[in-house]
């Protein structure tokens, strides 16, 4: 009997102790890493997205027909085609500022291009740039040179702190942390996809995970149930021994 007992209360020390970790685990989401997302679960990894669009400002004629000029060369650099473009076939040239290192923020357009109308959700660091046009992204000038924003900070050319002004000009989102440096009062969260968006109520947690007093019960008691069954298990060892 002592050893059916001694076997049922081994089993229920090894269930709660899956059991504790599998709470843990559901608790703690994996931060992602920066790169490109087709979709992200906003319910499981809460984010914050200012109400705000980036504004575009104003650029003398010389120095917008020279980024023209560079952002051809950049096309021809890359076009398998045989297409030389020129100054004429750069459309448009957005500037939305210039950087504290001398980087220019801006989106520029080839006349015929056609994008693709999905999102493309980039993940910057702490950030979160929702390009809602594929291939729309703004990127960085530098030197007469075109870098998008997520291959600059890869690539080292980007540090932390010039990102937060980057974040800061075009109105990065942000997942929720418990940074106090970041203002949430102005955001609110939302949940994208490449057809709808939808506003949701997000917890604020250091890993992105929404705190639930329920998960937190649930480690509770199983760490209860674990120190109790053990002390059980031990008394019977000691009454064996005797």
């Amino acid at each position: 009997m002592k050893k059916i007992l001694a076997s049922i209360l081994s089993t229920i020390i090894l269930l709660t102790s899956i059991s504790c970790i599998t709470a843990f685990a559901e608790e703690t989401n994996v931060p992602f890493v920066s790169g490109h997302y087709g979709f992200i679960d906003f319910d499981k990894y809460p984010a914050v997205f200012p109400q705000k669009k980036a504004e575009k400002l104003p650029l003398d004629a010389e120095t917008e027909n020279q980024i023209k000029k560079d952002y051809a060369d950049y096309c021809n650099g890359y076009d398998s085609t045989d297409y030389n473009y020129t100054v004429s076939d750069v459309s448009d040239v957005d500037y939305y500022d210039t950087l504290s290192d001398g980087s220019m923020l801006v989106f520029c357009d080839i006349l015929g291009t056609k994008y693709l109308t999905k999102v493309d959700t980039q993940v910057i660091g702490k950030y979160i740039y929702e390009v809602y046009t594929a291939g729309m992204d703004v990127m960085i000038y530098k030197n007469h040179q075109f870098t998008g924003i997520l291959d600059a900070y890869l690539n080292g050319e980007v540090s932390d702190d010039l990102l937060d002004e980057i974040a800061d000009i075009l109105y990065f989102g942000k997942f929720v942390t418990n940074d106090s440096s970041f203002d949430n009062k102005s955001a609110t969260v939302s949940v994208s996809t490449a057809d709808t968006a939808r506003n949701i109520t997000g917890g604020n947690n250091a890993n992105g995970s929404i705190p639930t007093g329920q998960s937190n019960s649930i480690i509770l008691f199983v760490g209860l149930l674990t120190l109790v069954s053990g002390f059980a298990f031990v008394c019977i060892e000691k009454r064996k021994g005797h």
